[in-house]
């Protein structure tokens, strides 16, 4: 690799990673997040698995990615959709999924890389369930486990069998199994060893059990403190040490072991903590730090020590070496380097299923490309291959790309082989074997048969020539008539595209606003069971419970405002725009922190625009209500104001404040439905969605900038609509600006 190469990739990764972390250390912080590249839909991500190739599988809300160091590849369920547990079984290769309403697994497959094989329709009509929130592999059968009961699959079939809700951890060789009504049962090779009952310490059944230390295992639950059990006298105890408040303070999700006695330890709304082994934080990652979200659903290891998080939103990735340089992760050993697929003909695909695999093309190989990558590889050290192909060339070739290509390779078979520049791993082979049968056809009959019809083509060739200027003619008459049929299926195919559009939008308005109204919901579940349990508290309860009543209110007011705008027209009015904003701030501004902030209308009080009043009303209610949300009390005087500007017949309305600000990544997301720029917000995530769909049917433009940590200017412009003001105030300018 070049100098200026390894100069120019250093200071990319410096620009993209925040440098200062929560408490002021001068380091850069190691969180890396995969977005649409890697998950088009956008959701939750509830799993991941390793397979023995290095290969890491997530499952998402439309089904399983494959990520392989190099590119993601999502995998067609069959339109099964949502996945919620994914196990990987290597003495068959296989990848057990489990989702809402189905399970069953992945097997490698020449023509899509993997093919689903659907399980549940053996039983799902005599047994139906509603979703399999873990799969785990015991006694030489696979369990699928949903709160309807236990599937089992062996022996290609699939039993039912009634079972309590309950989960199942492996350490060693010890199985641990937890009901939810407190049972705990103990497996050592499959023998029963132990069966407590632990109701009185928790209503909920364990969520993770990892070794503490070679005498010791550490069992934990959701909310309650944690149990220790000795494995020299079997017996149980609390584990009283500060890990036990951590966890009933923050609810636990998951947890995993890490190098040098730390656990990383995933919450329900409040990040990851990495602790030591008695609890002690030492350091916290949230989305101030980049996470997606601070709902971390499940945790795994990978390959180079780093810990990669399924979120509530998306993947996220710790670089831990980053986050505490003087700590040694442990390694897996690097995998070998992997030849993924192969394109040949330019469109033909296949993949490879096995590490030494051949591929047979009966077709001319005009161009064969041959994908390939080093599964588990370091994400910020780029890749240096090495490869060649024998009886083509013996020359090992350097290159940073993930591919080679090869065009016009006559008859016969040769040997492509690629390696990691860096490792002395055995390298990948491919067997490429180009038969193409046109030798073979013109030795025999046929061949004879064809060399007598060219001889003929050619005869009737002058015939044709003569028929030209005749074809022309009618060549001209087609292509008109083409040109108006493709003008036609072009109308259709935007019409198309727009309905899908509409469809999809509707889709993820569905799932989204159907998730954030069951929040509030479960959350004042929670609170009356507090209730119930805990009198003393009952004014904060009853706050809570007024809190997220009113959040819930505010998600249906937003989605009623969604309805109402994409049925209804937009009218024309004249409008008094001075007075337009003073009547919305008057009915916001005894809502919360509104009277930490000084409001400024510099808009022309002469003013008057010809538009839809309701939609200006609703267009700047939410851009105030959203300064007010997002304000910066820290700040000394923390404002928001209000001007417009006229110019070459545009009328444009600005919106700015000097508050949190958001950050030049997210920028091109907030217009998205439900997208929160801020984890913590209370809001639906509707605001600026609801706010561009206005501004759109008002036919107008909407633009933000912002600055993290200083302000966002928001302009709404539009060059249709008529105005009247005085000449002399086209332009009501603030005295100062922050962008």
């Amino acid at each position: 690799m070049s100098l200026s190469r390894t100069v120019g990739i250093f200071f990319l990764v410096s620009f993209l990673l925040t440098t200062i972390d929560a408490v002021g250390w001068q380091q850069v912080i190691p969180v890396v997040n995969f977005g649409r590249e890697a998950d088009r839909s956008g959701g939750a991500v509830a799993a991941i698995e390793i397979d023995n190739q290095g290969l890491m599988y997530f499952g998402t809300s439309r089904g399983v990615v494959v990520y392989d160091g190099e590119s993601w590849q999502e995998i067609d369920l069959g339109g099964k959709g949502n996945t919620r547990s994914i196990n990987y079984d290597s003495l068959t290769d296989r990848i057990y999924i489990g989702g809402t309403k189905h399970f069953g697994y992945l097997k490698r497959d020449k023509a899509t890389r993997f093919s689903y094989v659907d399980l549940s329709t053996q039983i799902s009509e005599s047994h139906p369930f509603k979703e399999v929130w873990q799969i785990f592999l015991f006694n030489n059968e696979i369990y699928f486990m949903t709160r309807e009961g236990r599937f089992v699959y062996t022996a290609d079939s699939v039993s039912y069998r009634n079972f309590p809700e309950s989960y199942f951890f492996r350490v060693g060789s010890t199985v641990y199994l937890s009901e939810t009504n407190g049972a705990l049962s103990i497996f050592e090779n499959t023998e029963l060893l132990q069966n407590w009952n632990q109701s009185s310490h928790s209503k909920s059944p364990a969520f993770q059990v990892l070794p503490l230390d070679e005498q010791r295992h550490l069992i934990l639950y959701p909310d309650s403190p944690p149990l220790v059990r000795n494995l020299v006298d079997g017996s149980i105890a609390v584990y009283d040490q500060p890990l036990a408040s951590l966890i009933t303070k923050h609810w636990l999700y998951n947890a995993v072991s890490l190098s040098n006695n730390l656990l990383a330890i995933a919450t329900w709304t409040d990040g990851v903590f990495i602790t030591d082994e008695k609890g002690q934080v030492i350091r916290k990652f949230t989305t101030e730090d980049r996470l997606m979200s601070n709902e971390v659903y499940e945790m795994k290891k990978g390959p180079q020590g780093n810990l990669w998080l399924a979120t509530s939103y998306g993947i996220s990735m710790i670089y831990m070496t980053k986050a505490f340089p003087d700590t040694v992760f442990e390694r897996i050993n690097p995998f070998p380097t992997q030849i993924s697929s192969f394109v040949y003909h330019y469109d033909s695909i296949a993949y490879t299923t096995q590490k030494y695999d051949t591929a047979k093309l009966s077709k001319p190989a005009t161009i064969i490309k041959i994908n390939f990558s080093n599964p588990g590889s370091d994400y910020y050290t780029p890749q240096t291959y090495q490869y060649r192909l024998f009886n083509y060339d013996t020359a090992w070739y350097p290159t940073t790309e993930p591919m080679a290509v090869f065009d016009n390779l006559p008859n016969g078979k040769y040997v492509f082989q690629v390696k990691d520049a860096s490792s002395d791993l055995q390298p990948a082979e491919l067997v490429i074997i180009v038969a193409v049968p046109l030798l073979a056809f013109i030795k025999g009959p046929l061949g004879y048969a064809f060399i007598a019809m060219v001889v003929l083509g050619l005869t009737i060739v002058g015939i044709i020539y003569r028929a030209k200027r005749m074809r022309k003619n009618l060549a001209t008459l087609v292509a008109k008539k083409t040109e108006e049929v493709t003008r036609h299926e072009q109308q259709l195919l935007r019409s198309n595209h727009d309905l899908m559009a509409v469809n999809e939008e509707l889709d993820t308005f569905l799932y989204r606003s159907s998730h954030d109204l069951i929040a509030p919901v479960k959350s004042i579940r929670g609170l009356l069971y507090l209730l119930k349990v805990s009198k003393d508290e009952l004014p904060q309860y009853l706050d809570l419970m007024e809190n997220r009543i009113l959040r819930l209110e505010n998600t249906l007011l937003e989605i009623n405002s969604y309805v109402k705008n994409s049925k209804s027209e937009p009218l024309a009015a004249r409008i008094r725009l001075h007075s337009l904003v003073n009547e919305v701030w008057a009915d916001i501004e005894f809502i919360e922190h509104a009277d930490q902030l000084t409001f400024e209308n510099n808009i022309d009080d002469t003013l008057e625009i010809e538009s839809d009043p309701g939609l200006w009303k609703m267009i700047i209610h939410n851009l105030l209500i959203n300064a007010i949300k997002y304000h910066d009390g820290r700040k000394e005087r923390p404002f928001v104001r209000v001007w417009h500007t006229i110019e070459n017949g545009v009328f444009t309305l600005k919106v700015e404040d000097n508050g949190q600000g958001i950050a030049s990544e997210l920028l091109p997301r907030v217009y998205d439905m439900f997208f929160r720029a801020n984890e913590s917000s209370k809001g639906s995530g509707l605001g600026l969605f609801l706010v561009k769909k206005m501004v759109d049917k008002l036919g107008g433009t909407i633009n933000i900038e912002s600055e993290y940590a200083k302000g966002t200017l928001v302009s709404v412009s539009s060059s249709t609509l008529s105005f009247k003001v005085n000449e002399a105030k086209k332009r009501s300018k603030p005295t100062t600006h922050l962008l």
